[in-house]
This record gives C-alpha cells, sequence and structure tokens, in this order.
C-alpha cells in the first residue's frame, strides 16, 4: 500500500470507531453504519493476516501447540457429543474438572479449534444430540487487529451460531466475565454478548447474582440461567509439602505473616494498589510479608511495579509462570490469600486458596459475596483505595492468621470438591439432549 492508501484506511478505521457510540443510543442504527463503514476498509493482503508457522514459534510454545492438538484429535477420535470453546486448559484446569464428570459418563468432549470456521465438529452428530459450550468470549472479538475485523468477525460469529441451531445443535453459554477484562472493542462486545443471550439455549452461571449483574449490558432471561457454582481445585495440584517446608523454602520465620497474590499479573487485578496498600500495613505490622507469583501479561506499564517488588527484601516474588508442581510451595507457605482485584464476578484464585485451607481477603462484590463466610475471610469495598485494602491486610492478619482460620478455609474448600460440579454440569448437559453411553 503507499502512503495515500494506508492513510485513507487509517481514516476509514477511526469512522468505524467513532460510530460504534451509536451502539449506545440506537442498537440497529449503529450496527448498520458500522458495518457499512467496516466494508470500506481492505481485507489485509494474505501475506500480511496469515499467523506465524509453528516453526515460527519458540521452541517450548511450538512444543505446547503441538501437544494441544494431538490431545484435540484423541479427544475427538471417537466422536464429540460437547464440543467448547475456547480451550483454555493450558493455563487453567477449570474447563478439564467441569467435563470430568461427562467423559466418566461416556460422552465425547472436545475444543474447537482456534480459528472454527464451524461451530459443528468435524466429529459431531447433531441429529442425535450435540451442545456447543461457549466459555470466555474474549479470542472472537478481542484479539482484531482493528475495529473492521472485529465486526466481520461478528458477522461471522453470529453465522455459526445460526448454522448449529439449524444443523439441530444446542448452545451452552458460560458466564466468566461482565465483559472481558481486555476489552478494546466494548461496544462490540455487547452486541456479541447480547446475541449469544438471545440465540443460547441455556446459559451456566457461578452465581445467581450474574443475572443482574449483566442485566445492563445484556440481559439474560431467567428462564434459560442455571447455577453451577465454582468448585475448589481440591486434590488437581500436588499437595505434598508441609506448612514449615514450604515457609523455609520462602525464608519466613514463624512469627511473621505471609499474605499471597498468585496468578498472572494484569492491570484489571489493580496491583499497584496492593503494593501501596502492603507498604502502609507493612509500616504498621513489622512482621507482614508479601509473596508474589505470576507472570506478567507484557503491560510495559507494569514495569515499575515487578521492579519495586524485586527491591523490597519484605516481598518474595517470582514473575513468571509457576508450574504446577510448585504451586503447593506458595500456597503452603502463606497465611492469607488477597485477591485485590478493582472489578470481578468469579475468582478462580478464591477457590484455588480454600483447597488449600488458606483464608483469603477479598471484595466485597456480588458474585463472592455468597460464598464469603467470616470465619475464613475478611472482606473490603471493591472501589477501596490503598489505605482501606490496608485496613483489610491488617484486620485479616490479626483475625485469620491462625490455625481455626485454616480449617475453617480447608471445609469450605472440602464442601464443593471438583466431582460435585462435574456432576451437576453433567446433568446440565444431558437436559440439552446429549445422551450418555
Amino acid at each position: 500500500m503507499n502512503d495515500a492508501s494506508v492513510s485513507e484506511v487509517d481514516r476509514l478505521r477511526r469512522r468505524v470507531r467513532d460510530l460504534e457510540r451509536l451502539l449506545e443510543t440506537d442498537r440497529r442504527a449503529g450496527l448498520r453504519e458500522i458495518r457499512s463503514a467496516a466494508a470500506a476498509v481492505p481485507e489485509p493482503a494474505p501475506a500480511e493476516s496469515a499467523p506465524p508457522s509453528l516453526e515460527d514459534l519458540p521452541e517450548h510454545v511450538r512444543r505446547a501447540v503441538e501437544a494441544a492438538r494431538a490431545k484435540a484429535r484423541a479427544e475427538a477420535q471417537n466422536g464429540v457429543d460437547v464440543a467448547f470453546y475456547p480451550d483454555f486448559r493450558g493455563g487453567n484446569p477449570y474447563q478439564e474438572m467441569l467435563f470430568s464428570g461427562a467423559r466418566a459418563a461416556g460422552l465425547g468432549v472436545a475444543p474447537l479449534p482456534w480459528a472454527p470456521e464451524s461451530l459443528v465438529h468435524e466429529k459431531a452428530d447433531p441429529d442425535r444430540g450435540y451442545v456447543v459450550n461457549l466459555h470466555w468470549t474474549a479470542p472472537v472479538l478481542q484479539t482484531s487487529e482493528h475495529s473492521a475485523e472485529a465486526v466481520r468477525r461478528l458477522d461471522h460469529f453470529t453465522a455459526m451460531l445460526d448454522e448449529l441451531a439449524e444443523r439441530g445443535g444446542r448452545l451452552l453459554w458460560t458466564v466468566h466475565n461482565v465483559l472481558p477484562h481486555e476489552c478494546p472493542y466494548r461496544l462490540l462486545e455487547i452486541e456479541l454478548c447480547r446475541r449469544l443471550a438471545e440465540r443460547a439455549d441455556l446459559v451456566h452461571v457461578m452465581d445467581d447474582s450474574t443475572v443482574e449483574a449483566v442485566r445492563d449490558l445484556y440481559p439474560l432471561d431467567p428462564a434459560k440461567v442455571r447455577v453451577v457454582p465454582h468448585a475448589s481445585y481440591q486434590g488437581v495440584y500436588p499437595d505434598t509439602a508441609t506448612r514449615a517446608e514450604a515457609r523455609e523454602r520462602h525464608g519466613l520465620g514463624e512469627d511473621e505473616t505471609a499474605v499471597l497474590v498468585l496468578g498472572g499479573l494484569r492491570r484489571y487485578k489493580a496491583p499497584e494498589r496492593l503494593l501501596e496498600a502492603f507498604e502502609q500495613a507493612a509500616a504498621r505490622h513489622p512482621g507482614l510479608r508479601l509473596l508474589i507469583a505470576g507472570e506478567p501479561d507484557g503491560d510495559p506499564e507494569l514495569g515499575p511495579f515487578v521492579e519495586r517488588c524485586e527491591s523490597d527484601p519484605r516481598i518474595v516474588c517470582h514473575f513468571g509462570r509457576v508450574a504446577d508442581d510448585d504451586l503447593q510451595w506458595w500456597l503452603r507457605a502463606a497465611d492469607l490469600a488477597a485477591l485485590p482485584y478493582a472489578n470481578v464476578l468469579n475468582s478462580g484464585f478464591l477457590h484455588l486458596a480454600t483447597g488449600y485451607g488458606l483464608p483469603v481477603v477479598a471484595p466485597d462484590v456480588p458474585g463472592l459475596r455468597n460464598i464469603l463466610e467470616p470465619a475464613w475471610s475478611q472482606s473490603f469495598p471493591p472501589e477501596a483505595d490503598a489505605p482501606v485494602l490496608a485496613e483489610a491486610l491488617l484486620a485479616g492478619a490479626e483475625r485469620l492468621g491462625n490455625a481455626e482460620a485454616r480449617a475453617a478455609a480447608a471445609a469450605r474448600g472440602a464442601s464443593y470438591p471438583p466431582e460435585a460440579m462435574a456432576d451437576e454440569f453433567l446433568t446440565l448437559l444431558t437436559s440439552l439432549g446429549v445422551k450418555p453411553a
């Protein structure tokens, strides 16, 4: 493309972004205008849009991709009754836990390809029962390079949803978040969610407060909503390390109180607020320590946060992926788990913590309010500034840093293990017409 052509494409893309605002007031007119403007943006040349080949990827990434593809082929070998998208099992065993009951009952469960051309799996037979379970929606639109591409993806995905229904397949949508945490195409994402809500046969939520949480953006029909809570991760990861061994590994003294933050480091988790709160709390509680383990997502604005943590002797940090076998060393060493999020609907980390008997400091949001109990949790307002969060950390350290609170957290984890969630989810799947062997 010459400079003039590039300038024109940029102008058209800006026009698409501007027209997104129409969706706030007039959904149909907004989409019509956005689609018209998007049609004027040329498709990228094949050389520009082609994804990198496996040979171009780092070796460890290539091995992971090849292993995931081989696993997907093996899972689909004997037919597919339930397909799911996207496949995020590489970083979170939640989907593996969720489908374990279906697999044990003889149902064929397999992921769809990362960029599917159809929601009907090639090994599926919709005439005898077939369900697509859609999970996190971010890959559908939010990885687009520009708004015009996002509009095209929205149209393509809608066509696939309609094809699924026409061929007799059923759609089960699992709502993990109100919207994706990183959401550059927010209004188009809301439109996607509205279409999913309209077309889904059933909507799976983890707490009944979800219906109210999303109401202003995309209403859910209560008649379609089914609640299957998030289980603990009890028994999913190795758990052989003792508390004493784990604390020794991280250099923690008997009289010190360790607060753990575990998982991918992303801006929506408000890490700067947490660090400020910890510094304020530690000034009043000299024995307070902070454990941080997780891989930053590449956001350059997180750089100063990482540097401050690495230079503070009161903080034990590992800014990289934590291997499954190593999770226990962090969870068993800590006295409290901190969920310093400003905005969250569900939290896998909370259920991971209780599975290891770890009390939590968590935001008082509707999706967690029905779970948290005073015997093993300390809450704070989600909009709290650093001083208020510091007070919550201090209150949690004083009230929950003991064996009784750890036992209460462990009891919570044991009360709803993965097997219970899997059984409930199997019931949900069979209500949509798939038949166990």
